[in-house]
């Protein structure tokens, strides 16, 4: 065969290889044995005796949807919880029973410092913080006076904490103080006084930061009663 001969077999060779590779790739994909394998993995996940696709994000699904930061969460950060105001209400009433609550023989010093130990130490609340003065005092010296209260929260009045806003938490409390006085040769007499107390979150705890006289007597002066 000559050289002529034997180059035309070999380009009709690479033609056939050619158009044999072009046929298998122009055949269907369902006759390819991967294509099927795909298509049943596909038909089982999409709720076809399978488990249902979970539903795209921000759709309309009722199902959980744990940790998306889309959801509406109450973490607490906006609202004061229980034991917070149960914390707060126990230093308000610390505070007021140390306030109305004295003898004869104590001194300012000691006595103020300790019921200013309940504050944050504030101005108005160290001048608010006093035993009684002048004729009173006189009197509870001559007879040997003492006093005995007992604080107790009618209501809270408002409670503040404001997320971002710098401010620190705040309870805002009606306090009612029965206070018993006794003194040498004369009845024991019980009177109760209203007081409007504000505590305050501190680094140090919750420490009363304010407090102002609301009403003498049984209903107090806004008629509320005790």
């Amino acid at each position: 065969m000559t050289r002529r001969a034997w180059a035309a077999v070999a380009v009709l060779g690479v033609l056939v290889a050619v158009l044999v590779v072009a046929a298998i790739r122009l055949l269907p994909a369902k006759h390819h044995p991967s294509a099927s394998k795909a298509k049943s993995t596909s038909d089982s996940s999409s709720g076809q005796g399978g488990q249902q696709a979970p539903p795209a994000p921000g759709s309309n699904s009722s199902q959980p949807n744990d940790g998306d930061p889309g959801t509406s969460v109450d973490n607490g950060n906006d609202v004061l919880t229980g034991g917070d105001i149960d914390s707060a209400h126990q230093v308000m009433v610390s505070y007021l029973q140390s306030l109305g609550s004295y003898t004869s023989a104590d001194r300012q010093a000691s006595w103020q410092k300790a019921a200013l130990a309940f504050t944050d130490g504030n101005s108005a609340i160290r001048s608010f913080t006093h035993l009684p003065t002048g004729k009173a005092w006189a009197s509870c010296v001559q007879t040997q006076c003492s006093s005995q209260s007992t604080a107790r929260v009618i209501r809270d009045t408002a409670t503040t904490n404001i997320a971002g806003s710098g401010a620190s938490p705040q309870v805002v409390s009606y306090m009612d103080l029965a206070t018993t006085l006794r003194s040498r040769g004369a009845k024991a007499d019980t009177q109760h006084t209203q007081f409007t107390v504000t505590a305050t979150q501190t680094d140090n705890g919750w420490k009363v930061s304010g407090c102002t006289f609301a009403g003498v007597g049984d209903s107090g002066a806004n008629g509320d009663g005790s």
